[in-house]
């Protein structure tokens, strides 16, 4: 028969357009979402079924009745071979995994367990007989540590009532409470208690280590081993094992999938495959009674009831009294901690040490060995004005030998650096040397400071009329660049201008008033407003009003030109129209009118 009558060819064909129609993303994404994929797997068992029942009736060859009972011979080769390596490495885990290591004794130890993975330290405490677990937290200090401890009867009344008192004072990361759920019921008056607590005692850590592999698409079995430390040495390792495991009826998919990593337009054919966790328990191992490797090493049964009337009685008394004096311990700690972040960074300052790591122009500078400043010291150094300003002549010292040590400008560093300098009052740049003005006018100037450093460019006109020459300068250099109303502002906060000046601001102006489509030609114009405003150039503003109709920008003109958010500095502290939120500056630089709510609201800087 010729081939174009068989059923198997048009199959064959309808397979063959499917997934040609999915190579391409125009159409593969719609395909994607209506499950082309496993159609196309679908239509191969149609296919195979097709050719053995044509070639047995003689429609097609009969040779090719092999070819079926091959495909699927071949797949179910593969699944007896996975399940005998299943097997295989089943009784090897078995063997060699150790059980009740240590006798685990609340009175004498503290269990620290694992915060990566999928180790679920509520769920340990929830449903193993053990009064509290705690879990390594540096995002917690000084404790360092987590607890989680099921609490049930007044207590867990108790315990819930500490928590809404922290939560009234907006305390909300530090302690929760939720209710355990045993099936689909969730549980009266039985709940976890998570807060804050360092462990101890004599400290068990139970840490995880591999098996991630199986999800970056290895097919082999996949194995991790969870370590116990007592007091920082080992105490045992258990093993266990997974496997993404053939589907025991072959499902294929053939298609192609959108990938977020890297970005792709993936297509590919493969089985569907499940995870199937390796039973690596030792033999003689209870599993209804010890369900994992922490509960099997350390002899940590399953809670057998939930029965409030069988639970043991607890004394949370100390632990509520933690909780009520959190906020004051936390706030009296973070003084500390910014007092000795703020000493940190003055050590910082005051070193002459350049430590550089990477190399060529990616190099980066680290101090105390990292690259980045600890959490919190941003906060801590920019807090306080009074210990900051004394810092002043040092942190220009510093910033200028850092830049001529030719380092990557955005190092965190560098960055902690120039915002505390940006941050200083007014009176610490008026108050400037020549001497260290120069230094820090001549750093600026030789490592691209209008651009990466364009705040402290700024802000340096605080020193007065000695900078006005040198932002005159840069005016007429960079008047062609996106730069431009950076000299212009900085203008602003002299509050004077040559004549010459003068012109070139008005030009700026009347150049930038066309047309507000672009938010670039409104921020040049709007920075050249403030600045002729405090100019006193009222005659030619009158003279030459914008074209701007944008209701968020010519809001903000009209508030502008009505004498509205005016501060000491001038129009706006001298700041030109743009939608960041005062968080987004450091107080002396901040502007009067901030965009908050979609309307333009008043808010005086700090």
């Amino acid at each position: 028969m010729p081939l174009t009558k068989t059923s198997s060819f048009w199959i064959a064909v309808a397979i063959l357009v499917l997934f040609l129609l999915q190579l391409f993303p125009s159409t593969g994404i719609f395909l994607m979402f209506v499950g082309a994929a496993l159609l196309c797997g679908l239509l191969v068992h149609v296919l195979l079924f097709s050719v053995f029942v044509e070639a047995l009736r003689g429609r097609l060859p009969r040779i090719l009745v092999i070819v079926p009972i091959l495909a699927y011979g071949g797949y179910y080769a593969l699944y007896a071979k996975q399940s005998f390596d299943i097997l295989r490495k089943s009784e090897a885990l078995k063997a060699s995994n150790p059980s009740n290591v240590l006798r685990f004794d609340p009175a004498i130890y503290s269990l620290a367990l694992p915060q990566t993975g999928n180790f679920d330290s509520s769920n340990f405490a929830a449903f193993h007989e053990i009064p509290v677990v705690y879990q390594s937290n540096s995002n917690f200090q000084p404790e360092g540590y987590i607890s989680y401890r099921l609490v049930h009867g007044v207590a867990y009344n108790k315990a819930r009532e500490a928590i809404s008192k922290l939560r009234a004072q907006k305390i909300y990361a530090a302690g929760s409470m939720w209710p355990v759920r045993v099936g689909f019921e969730w549980l009266k008056n039985i709940g976890v208690l998570q807060f804050p607590e360092k462990p101890p005692l004599e400290l068990i850590t139970v840490t995880e280590y591999g098996g991630n592999e199986i999800w970056l698409g290895k097919r082999d079995i996949s194995e991790k081993t969870t370590e116990f430390t007592l007091n920082g040495k080992t105490l045992a390792t258990f093993k266990t094992g997974g496997v993404l495991r053939l589907s025991p009826i072959p499902t294929l998919f053939i298609g192609c999938v959108l990938i977020d990593n890297p970005a792709a337009w993936k297509c590919d054919a493969e089985f569907d495959r499940h995870y199937q966790a390796i039973d690596s328990m030792p033999k003689g191992v209870d599993t209804k009674l010890y369900d994992s490797p922490t509960s099997v090493v350390l002899g940590i049964k399953k809670r057998e009831s939930f029965d409030l009337a069988k639970l043991p009685e607890q004394d949370i008394a100390p632990l509520l009294k933690k909780i009520e004096d959190y906020p004051q311990a936390e706030a009296a700690y973070a003084i500390q901690r910014n007092a000795d972040l703020f000493k940190d960074f003055a050590g910082f300052v005051e070193s002459t040490r350049i430590d550089v790591v990477r190399a060529g122009i990616f190099s980066e500078i680290s101090y105390d060995g990292s690259v980045d400043p600890p959490n919190g010291m941003r906060e801590a150094v920019l807090g306080n004005m009074q210990r900051l300003t004394p810092l002043r002549d040092a942190m220009i010292d510093r910033f200028a030998a850092l830049m001529q040590a030719h380092i990557m400008v955005r190092n965190k560093w560098v960055e902690l650096l120039t915002n505390g300098l940006t941050a200083l009052p007014q009176s610490a740049f008026a108050n400037l040397s020549d001497d260290k003005l120069g230094t820090l006018w001549k750093t600026l100037s030789a490592d691209r400071g209008v651009d990466y450093f364009r705040y402290l460019y700024i802000r340096t006109a605080d020193a007065g009329k000695r900078t006005l020459a040198a932002y005159e300068k840069d005016l007429l250099r960079l008047r062609h660049t996106s730069y431009f109303s950076f000299p212009i502002l900085a203008i602003c906060r002299i509050g004077e201008a040559s004549p010459e000046a003068k012109t070139v601001i008005e030009g700026a102006y009347e150049r930038s008033a066309k047309s507000d489509m672009f938010d670039g030609n409104v921020e040049e114009n709007s920075a050249a407003l403030v600045t002729l405003i405090k100019l006193h150039d009222d005659a030619f503003l009158k003279a030459n009003p914008v074209k701007f109709t944008r209701p968020n920008v010519r809001e903000w003109y009209d508030l502008i030109l009505q004498g509205k958010a005016v501060t000491a500095l001038g129009p706006n502290n001298c700041h030109g129209w743009d939608r960041l939120g005062p968080r987004d500056f450091q107080p002396p630089l901040r502007p009067a009118l901030v965009w908050k709510d979609n309307e333009w609201v008043e808010s005086q800087p700090e």
